[in-house]
């Protein structure tokens, strides 16, 4: 595989070159999400896509059989119980190249694109999502160096991580989260001009212990500019301050990192100085890239583990799944799951494509993880008191161990890493509305004179009234998409509701002007609005795939799923105006500001300290103060 199959932001361009040329508006064809949001359903582009040619290569189906008959050797259970991926793993999955696997072959690499790359991780994330993130966290430093680094650095590193050395990306603080304008870790230019001095301390590093060398996001004393250096493991002042302990993922080596006094060489500088903020954006881009793919393959594994429960077991006299409390519920892991497996495919495909799908990308997260949550929850309650129940516990006693009560410890983390759910919306919609602030900035700047918005009232006027004209105007009517057969009306409906998103995106910057950005809620719906109709289109593309490859089943599950989506946008757009927003609000800050606290009354206390101090029990009960003197504080 050439180099240009495997560019995974730049199409035939480097990925400096796309960056810049986006940073800079050179490149004005919208992005599909981004034309959505405008009214502006880009059918074409996704048609586009649907010609591109097979890459199932020869040398991919060895490479995924190899792995599929591989994984079923794994033992997830025990990886669970350690907290540890055993070397014969990590040596395994380097024969393989798992570790290369989007690595140019000029490097060493396998080469894969990004349609390919997700099949494998979602194959991977079918028997245990600890390896996938493994992988993940890798293949995005890959990606980085690959594209990112000079000459010089990508010959001495992107070879090593193809063979299996291990890279981590060291972004994260404790005050500043993965915002990159906010991180305290600096470096000084040494007084010879040679080389930095980097000072401060990562928190949630992932591959740490194991990495040979860091990407450090750190800020210049100077002009508050951020750049990412390579920071070899061994320095002098490197030090594995603490391993981090979680929830599920008990195997994901994730640290704190404490660098003190580290020098690091001027061409171990990342791009360029000053974008450091700007590279972090884009290594968690790579990293968002595979969240989806991995969520749908962790679907996957639920709808056989639903199904084959529901098929079995029998309650009041009948199969489970025969109830239809119980096949309302399979119903809808198929329906997600099949939605998962096309927005993952889709967002994928585009990444191979297209210039800039951040937009996409985030979606595509946004959607999948959360999708993946609802599935594992009905999976767990179709399982019962198994599905709570561990799977060492279930093998102890004689039964097969699934693993449902592990996926969801697992996965719980999927709608926080690499952008919170929350943090996604506002994202989104903030491109959105940039579109839009463009427009309408000097109408609605309080600072602005009243002589000037009047100037830039009749360019205002011109361009929306012609805008908004073809929005209301415009029609999806039959026979249109009719090569779509019975989802055709589908695919109308997402070119008709993507121009009343529009619309409504307008009504919402028209009432609330500035104070839009504020309004997350309402913002939170728009987006949730186009995450479906993005569902919608990646179903409808799929089902059309399937049904000319002689698959006429998927057409069925992809109608009921549209047809439950449909539901939910409309439910969406009902809330948008006819919202409790504020009164929320209202009650979430007199909560904060301790008007509430009388509700706590009752508990033991988690985030109380020093309530047991013999000075605190005998200001709030002498009694109890001299019972708990006596019997407990001795």
């Amino acid at each position: 595989m050439n180099t240009t199959d495997n560019a995974d932001i730049s199409g035939k361009q480097s990925a400096q070159q796309a960056f810049e040329t986006h940073q800079n508006q050179k490149n004005n064809q919208q992005s599909f999400l981004s034309a959505l949001f405008m009214g502006n359903f880009r059918q074409e582009l996704i048609q586009s896509l649907s010609s591109q040619p097979n890459r199932n290569r020869e040398e991919f189906r060895v490479f995924y059989t190899t792995m599929k008959h591989w994984l079923r050797s794994v033992d997830s259970d025990e990886i669970d119980r350690t907290g540890k991926i055993p070397a014969a793993i990590h040596e395994n999955l380097v024969a393989l190249g798992a570790f290369g696997m989007q690595i140019d072959p000029a490097f060493g690499g396998l080469g894969l694109s990004q349609i390919e790359y997700n099949m494998i991780m979602k194959l991977i994330a079918s028997r245990d999502v600890n390896l996938t993130a493994l992988i993940s966290a890798h293949q995005t430093i890959a990606l980085v160096l690959q594209n990112f680094g000079t000459e010089d650095q990508k010959k001495q590193y992107v070879p090593r991580l193809a063979k299996g050395a291990m890279a981590a990306f060291a972004l994260s603080e404790n005050d500043a989260g993965a915002d990159p304008s906010k991180i305290s870790a600096s470096v000084q230019e040494l007084p010879d001009g040679d080389g930095y001095m980097l000072n401060g301390e990562k928190v949630w590093t992932p591959n740490a212990n194991a990495s040979a060398f860091f990407v450090v996001i750190a800020k210049h004393d100077t002009a508050g500019e951020r750049s990412a250096f390579i920071v070899d493991a061994n320095s002098d002042g490197v030090e594995i301050a603490h391993s981090n302990q979680f929830m599920g993922m008990r195997a994901l080596d994730n640290c704190v990192i404490r660098f003190t006094n580290v020098q690091i060489p001027s061409e171990n500088l990342l791009w360029e100085k000053g974008k450091g903020s700007a590279l972090a954006q884009i290594t968690e881009n790579y990293g968002r890239m595979a969240l989806p793919a991995c969520a749908a393959g962790s679907a996957k594994t639920c709808l056989e583990i639903a199904r084959s429960w529901a098929a079995e077991r029998k309650q009041w006299g009948r199969y489970l799944g025969h109830h239809e409390s119980i096949a309302h519920k399979i119903a809808n892991i198929a329906g997600y799951t099949f939605a998962m497996d096309a927005v993952a495919d889709l967002a994928a495909k585009m990444t191979d494509n297209e210039p800039d799908i951040r937009m996409e990308t985030a979606i595509a997260k946004l959607y999948n993880t959360e999708a993946v949550w609802g599935i594992i929850d009905d999976t767990l309650q179709i399982r019962s008191g198994r599905g709570y129940e561990t799977a060492e516990s279930q093998k102890n006693r004689g039964e097969q161990p699934v693993p449902v009560e592990r996926l969801m410890r697992d996965w719980r983390i999927s709608t926080i890493v690499h952008g919170s759910s929350e943090m996604m919306r506002v994202s989104i919609a903030s491109e959105v509305l940039g579109k839009h602030y463009q427009k309408t900035s000097l109408l609605f700047d309080r600072k602005t004179s009243r002589k000037s918005k009047f100037a830039a009232l009749p360019g205002f006027l011109t361009y929306y009234l012609q805008w908004y004209a073809k929005l209301a105007l415009s029609v999806s009517i039959f026979p249109k998409y009719r090569s779509f057969g019975r989802l055709a009306k589908h695919v109308r409906f997402v070119e008709r509701t993507s121009r009343k998103l529009a619309r409504h995106t307008f009504h919402g910057v028209l009432r609330y002007g500035n104070r839009l950005e504020k309004r997350q809620a309402f913002l939170g719906r728009l987006v949730d609005i186009a995450a479906e109709l993005f569902a919608i289109t990646a179903v409808t593309h799929r089902a059309h795939q399937e049904f000319l490859q002689g698959n006429r089943n998927a057409a069925n599950i992809a109608d009921i799923f549209c047809r439950q989506s449909r539901r939910r946008i409309d439910l969406l757009f009902h809330e948008l105006w006819k919202d409790n927003d504020r009164v929320n609000y209202k009650l979430g800050r007199q909560v904060l500001d301790k008007q509430f606290t009388w509700l706590e009354v009752g508990s033991a206390g988690v985030t109380c300290r020093d309530k047991t101090s013999k000075k605190n029990i005998q200001e709030e009960d002498p009694v109890v103060a001299e019972i708990m003197t006596s019997v407990f504080l001795n």
